[in-house]
């Protein structure tokens, strides 16, 4: 019997939502209430943040079942609740290439504020006494590239292998939330897991699967505390179009 906590999945597996690998002690020390913001400062961030991308994790990871790497479409194994996971929540993109009707997954190079909140999130505070950001020059760059970065983080490497890779689009909404900037998933990846939309992650489509309406925006956004920033997020979702 499906739990009426959950996402309903028609392929049987149903994700352990809000389970993370972070440390509460961890967690409150990234983001609370308080003072939680964008690793840029651009937009508010709720102090469930981190838990609604770990969730957006686990829900985009059966995604990479049919994904055009080695030459042929297979599945590119990615353990949910792992960092790799998590890197890819963040980070990947999906996105049209000219005359092509399957997305492609990008890694666009991330901005060194939202790394480390990243690093920070998965690792805890303690990387930021460890020399790392130093010898990865981050407080010279704005940004650093995926292979800069599995240079320090060998688990990260195996996500070089689907750079700019083909992926076939599924029943699952939470793969367009891949489509938008880093800062509104969160928000769209908590207002989609409210919705508890259907999703088949066996079903292939030809356009991204999208039901979520602004009364269930409002709805989420009103309990969430986020009203004030819905304006923000549809503007967002407006120019980044299916």
């Amino acid at each position: 019997m499906t739990d009426p906590t959950n996402p309903k999945i028609v392929d049987g597996t149903i994700p352990e939502f809000g389970q993370s690998t972070t440390k509460p002690d961890t967690l409150d020390a990234i983001v609370t209430p308080q003072t939680a913001t964008t690793a840029d400062g651009s937009m508010p961030v709720c102090s469930d943040y981190l838990t609604r991308m770990r969730h957006l994790a686990e829900m985009i990871t059966p995604l990479l079942s049919t994904v055009h790497y080695d030459g042929k479409w297979q599945a590119f194994p990615l353990d949910p609740k792992s960092e790799p996971a998590f890197f890819f929540a963040n980070f990947a993109r999906l996105g049209f290439k000219q005359n092509s009707s399957i997305p492609t997954i990008t890694f666009p190079n991330p901005q060194t504020p939202q790394l480390k909140q990243f690093l920070e999130s998965s690792y805890g505070p303690d990387i930021a006494q460890s020399g790392i950001y130093e010898v990865l020059g981050l407080d010279q760059k704005q940004e650093v590239s995926i292979y800069e970065i599995s240079a320090f983080f060998s688990e990260l490497s195996k996500l070089q292998t689907i750079d700019d890779k083909p992926i076939k689009i599924k029943d699952n909404p939470y793969q367009r939330v891949l489509t938008l900037p880093l800062e509104v998933r969160h928000f769209f990846s908590g207002a989609l897991e409210y919705s508890k939309p259907q999703i088949d992650n066996q079903k292939i489509l030809e356009t991204f699967a999208w039901d979520l309406t602004t009364r269930q925006i409002l709805e989420y956004a009103k309990q969430s505390g986020e009203l004030a920033q819905v304006g923000q997020y549809l503007k967002t979702l407006q120019e980044n179009p299916l």
